[in-house]
Formats: C-alpha cells, sequence, structure tokens
C-alpha cells in the first residue's frame, strides 16, 4: 500500500511538471515573475530621476575587441561616430511610456546606447538593439533586469527630435595643449572620451608608476595599503587604483603566508621622486593624451587654433 501511495504522488507531480507553461524564447513579461517591477513605463526605474539629466546622447555602442580580427576598441563602449544628441530628455519618458514592458531579457544585441548626462557627467547608459527584430526595438538594462519594447516606427520618430554631431579626435605628447582643449570641453559642456591607451587622468596628472607590495605573515589589504599611502603623503596630490590583490592562507585560515597586492598610482614627476615608501616601484612613464570630443561642427572648429586633430 506504502509503495502504491508514493507512485501516485510521483505520477502527480510529474503531470504538474509537465503542465507549466512554456516561456517565451526572449523575454519573460513581469506577470510571469510576479508584481516585481515597477508599472510606471519611465525612466524613473533606473537609479536617478531624468529630470537631474539635461541630456541624452544616442551613440553607436562599440565592444571591447572585435571578435573576428580580435582588434581592440580603445575607446568602448563610445564610439566616434553617428552620436546624436537630444537636449529633453522627458522625450524618452514618452517614447517608454508606448512601450510594452518586459522582465529579464536574454540575449539581446548591443549596437546603440542611451546615455543620461548632466551637462559633461554622465550618470548611467540604457543598451538598444535594433536590428533583432524587423519591426521593434529592444531598450534595455545593462544587467538584462527588464526591457522595453517599441516600434520602429515609434523610435525612427524619436531619433528625428535628436541632432547628429561630430566629433574631434586628438593625440598629442603635449599635455598643456591638451589640458586647454579638456577645459575648453568643460566650458562649452562637449563630451569628451579618453583612449584606452593612455592614462585615464592625463588631464591631472603627468604620469604614473606601477607598485607591487609582497608582506609574508601578516595580513595587508588593499584599502589599508592605500590609506597608508595616503596617510604618509596627506600633503601630496595623485590618485592611487588597486589592480590586484592575493592573499594566501594555512590550510585551517589562521595564517597568512603571503599577500600581494598591485597597485597603479597616478601622480606628477616630484611626487614619484619623493616616494620612498617602497622600493619596489616601477619607473615612472609619462601620459600622452589621445581623445575624442563630440560636439557641433562650428563649435569643435574653434578648438583647432588650441590642438592640432587627427584628419
Amino acid at each position: 500500500m506504502k509503495n502504491k501511495f508514493v507512485k501516485i504522488i510521483c505520477i502527480l507531480i510529474i503531470l504538474f511538471g509537465c503542465s507549466e507553461k512554456k516561456k517565451p524564447n526572449y523575454f519573460i513579461t513581469s506577470e510571469e515573475y510576479g508584481d516585481i517591477y515597477n508599472e510606471e513605463n519611465s525612466t524613473k526605474q533606473l537609479n536617478f530621476d531624468s529630470k537631474n539629466c539635461n541630456r541624452l546622447i544616442i551613440g553607436n555602442y562599440d565592444e571591447s575587441s572585435d571578435i573576428l580580427n580580435k582588434k581592440p576598441s580603445k575607446y568602448a563602449p563610445y564610439s566616434k561616430v553617428k552620436n546624436y544628441e537630444l537636449l529633453v530628455p522627458n522625450k524618452l519618458d514618452a517614447l517608454l511610456a508606448k512601450s510594452k514592458k518586459t522582465g529579464y531579457c536574454c540575449c539581446p544585441n548591443r549596437n546603440l546606447s542611451i546615455s543620461f548626462y548632466n551637462k559633461t557627467k554622465e550618470f548611467t547608459s540604457l543598451l538598444v538593439d535594433t536590428i533583432e527584430h524587423k519591426d521593434k526595438v529592444i531598450i534595455f538594462e545593462k544587467g538584462f533586469k527588464y526591457s522595453y519594447i517599441v516600434s520602429k516606427t515609434d523610435w525612427k520618430n524619436f531619433l528625428n527630435q535628436t541632432e547628429l554631431l561630430t566629433s574631434n579626435e586628438y593625440f598629442t605628447t603635449n599635455l598643456t595643449a591638451a589640458r586647454k582643449v579638456y577645459n575648453f570641453a568643460l566650458k562649452n559642456n562637449l563630451v569628451l572620451k579618453t583612449s584606452h591607451n593612455v592614462s585615464k587622468n592625463w588631464m591631472f596628472y603627468d604620469g604614473k608608476f606601477f607598485l607591487k607590495v609582497k608582506e609574508y605573515g601578516t595580513e595587508l589589504k588593499a584599502e589599508d595599503l592605500v590609506k597608508k599611502i595616503k596617510s604618509e603623503y596627506d600633503d601630496e596630490k595623485f590618485e592611487v587604483e588597486v589592480l590586484f590583490q592575493k592573499h594566501t592562507y594555512s590550510e585551517d585560515k589562521s595564517e597568512y603566508y603571503d599577500c600581494e597586492i598591485e597597485l597603479m598610482i597616478y601622480c606628477n614627476k616630484d611626487f614619484y621622486e619623493k616616494f620612498d615608501l617602497y622600493k619596489s616601484k616601477a619607473a615612472f612613464k609619462k601620459t600622452k593624451a589621445e581623445f575624442f570630443v563630440l560636439g557641433k561642427a562650428e563649435t569643435l572648429n574653434k578648438i583647432d587654433k588650441i590642438a592640432t586633430k587627427i584628419k
């Protein structure tokens, strides 16, 4: 009798399991997930209110490397070409209000991005897939947590309200000239993006140096090492970036065998020469400036008097 009862239970489990609704290929709606999404179709689902932003920039989304030839994109995920500006961010709210909202979205293409700016400060961005479907566009959050489906017609009408921007690209060892361009960009609310090939802090520091620190038998955390350096040189101007840290423990994790931390320190040459806290510092590398500036052609032309753009 007991075996018969177990068999009946197993059959019921199989039947109920098979009766589960089939999930759609690309989207799981908020109804299927339960009421865990904000039902208001607007950018309020982002980490900030879109009213705090005064512009949107819609541009090509570049992957960090080209799958076919392994050639890295030096400005990824940003692109120098086909960038559009919209100075009325709530137009996006109007577009999303017409959309169909979905839950988890897997796995759309990423060929465009919508970046939210207040003047030159970027807050966040949404990604856009305009190539997967003929009659609709998918706008989605970077982590694929939610997405919006809009018609191609509504998307084209949205783009018709934007203005095409041009870009000037620069590469120079003359940091004085490059910083004049940077200041011009800030003053005129021009978006500036730095290449991955140069120091990200070229506008503030003349170079950088690599530092590897090892400790044996004692615990050393990266945040404590950074605090130690800043405390030792509290009157100096520099920035520290943690690149890597590794801790090796005993089998019972009661003792530290060794700790290894790698840092990149951005600074001027005078600070590098003063730095003697660790003798393991690498050579000082003077930086170059490589970047592009987005804006209207008539504004960008004024930069030609400051620096020479890449042809």
